[in-house]
């Protein structure tokens, strides 16, 4: 592998590549530079032979006497073969008769029969012949003059050539892959470097700088390119880290960190036997300013509380924010007198008033004390005690209470009510009631909005208000969601009578997390038989902030497959405008406490008539909510609103209720009838539509707000 700097390398590594493109091109190059010099060399030896044996046969025809003296020709070749490579000599006469032959005695074999060669090696014999006439004193032919020279010495020559260029060639050849690869191998090893590099930044490990020691910038420049990526995911890392682990408002830990806190402290109780206490508050009328002063003072509000009272926390506490109005606070080796002593230094820190925009507002807090491991040994029952000793607080109206089994009586009833409703939300047991809505113009009923009601086993009916908070603090919402789609669905497709009218059905912000809504409401569609534009989701606008990301990408899928979408409690929200153009809503829903004085206060009359004019704009339908008397529905019709809903028109009511109330006629257009008994829109004194039936089996009252179940 080329990660280990070996010889054997594999050939997709950039050392192997490199390396086999270089044997490649010298390949190709090599044996055509050294294959032309053995030519080039080879031809000059085999020219200086044919050069040097035609000289001498000159030499030889010009020695010889015109008598052809045997003896004297024989002393001639004699001294002349040693120190040649002559190997015989043949004479002939005119005729071509052999006259005389000599042998040369360096050759122990006779040469082979004369064939004149042209070239050198021509007859592969391993032997040269050359002819040429002898003349005589008159300068004419009298005889023939035949040569065999050795070829052998010049050809052992030119196989040495050969052997000393091969090998010479293969020198040059690993002498170059041996560069090549030492050059590489240097290469190879801030490559290899950066390679590592870069998968431990891929494994998260990406805290210590890179470091590649190279000259080459191109090298460095990429090493250089990788720490800066390197850092951005160390940044971005720890922003993620520190998102997950923390309240997006307050900067202070979340449920998260909290648990892992917790844990840290029981790991720590258990060893050295000590104790710590977890405390749970919940700020007492929170909601009040949300909704008299709008959820953006809310935010103000509690983002000055951890500056109030981690001053007051010791170095290895824990301060944490649970959602909405909800803290925790993790008091290390603390037993009950200890936390008593730091709640109630903390109770008198918030006794003064909070300054927001100009306006000096009181928040006062209820406690729990639960202690490790004398009330609870496991973080979910700690946090459950702690919780329970908060509402014990609450209930006395106490700013603090210690957990005990017998605190109060009621905290052993919440108890029992949480795990009731668990499990008849489990068994199905809820019941869902309907709300007409009404076109103002026509009277006629137009939708009906599907509300939950819980009536618990031996107990009074709970109110939206009670269980609703209790169902979200458990994960029950997206159960509770569905127990309520699919009991109305029954409700709605069951009834004929409600042709021509739309369903309702209200959104929690847990829902909007959850990716698989839009195809939960395609396959109910599917199973009742109802096309989408009967359904309208209702979502407030609190939980589209909440739930930025999701609530765009789901309102976005289940608008697209055909819903109707509802932005409830419009007005109420901190970012109305600033949402309203992104999300794909149908409907706006006038938040009742706009409604509710339109009559009496000229502020909410305009704000009514602004949100009127601007649904109108944006081409959607506007609707009032807990439309208290015949005044302010005759108000509504004036300002061009399209449809209401509230006590004063009726009550939510089962559906066999909803059904005999309807009038046993239709207006033309097929549209069920409320039976109205006065005129719409007259005064107060004069009635309205005024169904005034006492809804059975109901505990809403005309405040009720459960999050959008009620």
């Amino acid at each position: 592998m080329a990660g280990t700097g070996s010889l054997t390398l594999h050939p997709r590594t950039l050392r192997g590549q490199t390396l086999l493109a270089v044997f490649g091109v010298h390949a190709l190059i090599i044996p055509l530079f050294f294959g032309g010099l053995v030519f080039f060399v080879n031809q000059a030896f085999t020219a200086q032979f044919v050069n040097q044996i035609r000289s001498e046969t000159r030499l030889f025809a010009s020695l010889i006497p015109s008598d052809f003296d045997q003896d004297a020709a024989r002393e001639i070749f004699y001294a002349s073969a040693a120190g040649s490579t002559l190997l015989s000599v043949e004479i002939l006469s005119k005729d071509g008769d052999v006259r005389w032959t000599f042998e040369s005695p360096m050759v122990s074999n006779a040469p082979p029969a004369f064939q004149e060669d042209f070239l050198f090696g021509g007859h592969g014999d391993d032997v040269y012949f050359i002819a040429t006439p002898l003349l005589d004193a008159d300068g004419e032919p009298a005889a023939q003059l035949r040569l065999a020279f050795d070829e052998t010495p010049t050809l052992e020559q030119i196989a040495i050539v050969n052997r000393r260029a091969a090998l010479l060639t293969l020198g040059y050849l690993v002498l170059t892959l041996l560069l090549a690869a030492y050059w590489i191998g240097r290469l190879n090893r801030p490559m290899r470097a950066l390679g590592l590099a870069s998968r431990r930044v891929a494994s998260g490990e990406f805290r210590e700088a890179i470091e590649v020691r190279t000259h080459l910038p191109e090298i460095l420049s990429l090493a250089s390119d990788i720490n800066h990526m390197r850092a951005e995911l160390l940044r971005n890392t720890d922003e993620m880290q520190h998102m997950a682990m923390h309240d997006g408002l307050t900067g202070l830990p979340n449920r998260a960190l909290l648990t892992d806190r917790v844990l840290q402290a029981m790991a720590h109780a258990q060893r050295d036997d000590q104790s710590f206490a977890l405390l749970f508050m919940d700020l007492d009328h929170f909601k009040e300013i949300n909704d008299t002063l709008g959820h953006g003072v809310g935010d103000q509000v509690l983002r000055q509380i951890p500056g109030r009272i981690q001053p007051l926390l010791r170095a290895g506490d824990t301060m944490a924010r649970l959602g909405g109005d909800e803290f925790a606070f993790v008091l290390q080796d603390a037993d009950a007198n200890t936390a008593v002593a730091i709640v109630e230094r903390l109770v008198g820190e918030m006794k003064s008033p909070f300054e927001v925009q100009g306006q000096q507002l009181h928040v006062g807090q209820s406690i729990g004390i639960a202690i490790f491991p004398e009330h609870a040994r496991q973080f979910d029952e700690l946090l459950r005690e702690a919780d329970v000793a908060m509402y014990a607080a609450k209930v006395a109206r106490r700013p603090y209470a210690v957990f005990s089994p017998d605190i109060d009586p009621h905290s052993r009833e919440r108890l029992e009510l949480v795990n009731e409703l668990r499990r008849d939300i489990e068994r199905g047991r809820l019941r869902v009631h309907y709300q007409p809505q009404v076109e103002i113009g026509s009277g006629r009923l137009v939708g009906i909005e599907a509300l939950v009601r819980w009536h618990p086993d031996q107990r009074e009916p709970s109110a939206p208000d009670e269980f609703i908070p209790i169902a979200e603090r458990l994960g029950l919402m997206d159960a509770l969601t569905r127990l309520v789609v699919r009991q109305s669905f029954t409700d709605f497709a069951g009834a004929s009578e409600l042709r021509g009218t739309t369903l309702s059905i209200n959104l929690s912000a847990s829902n909007l997390r959850d990716p698989t809504l839009p195809g939960y409401f395609a396959d109910m569609l599917r199973e009742f038989r109802l096309d989408a534009s009967q359904v309208v989701l209702e979502v407030t606008e609190h939980e589209c902030i909440v739930e930025a990301t999701n609530a765009l990408e789901q309102l976005a899928a289940l608008r697209a497959a055909g819903f109707g979408l509802a932005i409830d409690d419009f007005g109420k929200g901190h970012a109305s405008f600033n949402y309203l153009k992104h999300l794909p809503a149908t409907e706006l829903k006038i938040d009742r406490s706009f409604v509710a004085d339109m009559a009496h206060d000229r502020h909410d009359h305009s704000l009514v008539a602004a949100i009127v004019a601007l649904a109108r704009d944006l081409g959607l339908r506007v609707v009032a909510e807990g439309v208290p008397d015949g005044t302010a529905l005759d108000l509504l019709r004036k300002l061009g609103c399209d449809r209401a809903q509230g006590f004063y028109i009726a009550r939510p009511m089962p559906m066999d209720d909803l059904l005999a109330m309807l009038a046993p006629r239709h207006a033309e257009d097929g549209g069920p009838l409320l039976p109205a008994s006065r005129a719409l829109g007259a005064s107060e004194s004069g009635g309205g539509l005024g169904i005034r039936t006492e809804a059975r089996a109901t505990v809403a009252t005309e405040h009720d707000n459960g999050a959008g179940f009620t």
